[in-house]
């Protein structure tokens, strides 16, 4: 199996080549327990009630570069346990708001790249593991990440 971190650079360059203006890439999360269990591909983010899913089905292709212009109710965001970013979104947009810490920083993020008119990205051959509940506490493991 590839590299995920080569994955995501591959698709980094290949975008920005391109003249893509994509800001955040997430990848496929796995379950560090069950390596075939997906955790998400990305996440859903509902405006109006503040609810959010991790999406765990294959619905489209999501691949495919995804760019929101804020007006419908739902947005799309790469999950917080493995995020991948390059320089120029972080010059124009900035880093992560400090008033979110270990939740929602990812989906403040991608919707203020948004307004920006920055899209995302989920690299789907880039699998990451990851032991949910590492960082509060509730996995017992230094390592919650292994990439592949």
């Amino acid at each position: 199996q590839a590299d995920a971190l080569s994955n995501l650079l591959r698709r980094y360059l290949v975008d920005a080549n391109s003249g893509l203006k994509i800001g955040l890439y997430g990848t496929t999360i796995k379950n560090y327990c069950k390596h075939d269990e997906v955790i998400a591909y990305c996440g859903r983010f509902n405006k109006i009630t503040g609810a959010v899913s991790h999406v765990t089905e294959r619905e489209v292709n999501w691949s495919e570069f995804r760019f929101e212009d804020g007006r419908g109710f739902e947005t799309c965001y790469p999950v917080g346990a493995s995020i991948f970013f390059g320089g120029p979104f972080l010059s124009e947009v900035g880093g992560l708001c400090e008033d979110h810490f270990l939740y929602y920083e990812e989906i403040e993020w991608i919707l203020r790249g948004y307004k920006y008119h920055w899209g995302m990205r989920v690299v789907e051959d880039a699998v990451v593991f990851h032991k949910e509940g590492a960082s509060t506490g509730g996995g017992g493991l230094i390592e919650s990440f292994v990439y592949f």
